[in-house]
């Protein structure tokens, strides 16, 4: 009920914030991404499980202009690395190590 509110009260200030021209938003973008790229140096890049994704996930950003779809690439790949390292652990008895 408090986000059908939210939205409720969000349609009296749509016409306001559609009134902003989309130039004018480009320097708060510019500073939310460097806020977010911060962030890389926070990523274990000695472990090729979590390094691999980082990577993945920063590189796919500029590639197809969505957070949304380098996210979504980023957590596939984690997954998947990290279960195949998994998978090659519980096989080998725990002689392989990755």
């Amino acid at each position: 009920m408090v986000t059908g509110f939210c939205f409720f009260i969000s349609i009296f200030f749509a016409l306001i914030f559609a009134s902003i021209p989309p130039w004018a938003t480009g320097c708060t973008l510019i500073i939310v991404g460097v806020i977010m790229a911060k962030a890389a140096k926070d990523i274990n890049w000695r472990y090729f499980g979590d390094a691999l994704p980082g990577f993945i996930t920063l590189d796919v950003r500029p590639f197809t202009y969505s957070i949304d779809y380098s996210l979504i690439a980023g957590i596939i790949s984690y997954m998947i690395i990290n279960t195949a390292t998994w998978l090659v652990e519980l096989i080998s008895g725990g002689r392989i190590v990755v």
